[in-house]
């Protein structure tokens, strides 16, 4: 029979360890996320700085060759990896990097076009009809030559978090374990180091008998099976 100790022990630590791992693995996700949203933002925020200096089209589209050079426009912005969008002032798509504008739907109520009609930018975070993903949304009101207010938005994918976040998570479970397993052994020799003590005291000492499951044994049917054999041994002796 296995000592009892060693179960003690095991599983204490088991327990502290679990509640260690859930908590630093709640807190680890939400400083990551908040952390990678900040620099997302700022990053977002500096590149439409840089694409605000590039000159759009005289003004809104009103010709398919418009259109093109509007859409030519937001690809060659987005050629570092980010989305770009331009919506008109009533949420109308003009133009998309990624994705065809006949087939997007109105954006006048996307919380980020809103503050920027309203603030002159805005963002936000959330999922994207268009592309599937989430996003991280940066938008910022612009005018075209002719003075005709647009919006500029920027995104970029949330999937990379996710990745880190899944990564960090898997070693972070697998060097547990690993020390699990190594406090386990530890554990074992502990418990039987005290076992051993106290098994020779009992050689040592004809009148000594140990009683209960404290250290050998599990429930309480050893419990009372140890005490049997305590009360026996003191009889004989």
């Amino acid at each position: 029979m296995r000592p009892k100790f060693f179960w003690k022990l095991a599983l204490t630590f088991l327990a502290l360890l679990l509640s260690v791992l859930l908590a630093v693995d709640f807190l680890a996700e939400r400083t990551l996320r908040s952390s990678y949203e900040t620099h997302g933002f700022q990053e977002l925020k500096a590149l439409a700085t840089v694409l605000r200096r590039e000159p759009l089209p005289a003004g809104a589209p009103q010709t398919p060759p418009d259109i093109s050079a509007l859409n030519t426009w937001a690809k060659n912005a987005a050629a570092n990896g980010v989305r770009v969008t331009l919506i008109s002032s009533d949420g109308t798509v003009l133009a998309d990097s990624e994705s065809e504008t006949q087939t997007m739907e109105t954006h006048a109520g996307r919380p980020e076009v809103l503050q920027a009609l309203q603030n002159g930018e805005g963002q936000s975070t959330r999922y994207s009809v268009s592309v599937k993903h989430p996003l991280l949304y940066y938008a910022v009101r612009e005018n075209f030559p002719d003075g005709t207010p647009v919006i500029l938005r920027l995104a970029l994918p949330v999937e990379s978090i996710d990745q880190e976040l899944a990564t960090f998570r898997t070693r972070l479970w697998l060097w547990s374990l690993l020390i699990l397993l190594l406090a386990c052994v530890v554990a074992l020799l502990i418990s039987r180091s005290y076992t051993d003590r106290i098994e020779r005291l009992r050689q040592q000492l004809p009148g000594f008998a140990l009683a209960g499951n404290a250290y050998r044994g599990i429930g309480v049917p050893d419990c009372v099976r140890s005490g049997r054999d305590a009360a026996k041994n003191a009889l004989e002796t």
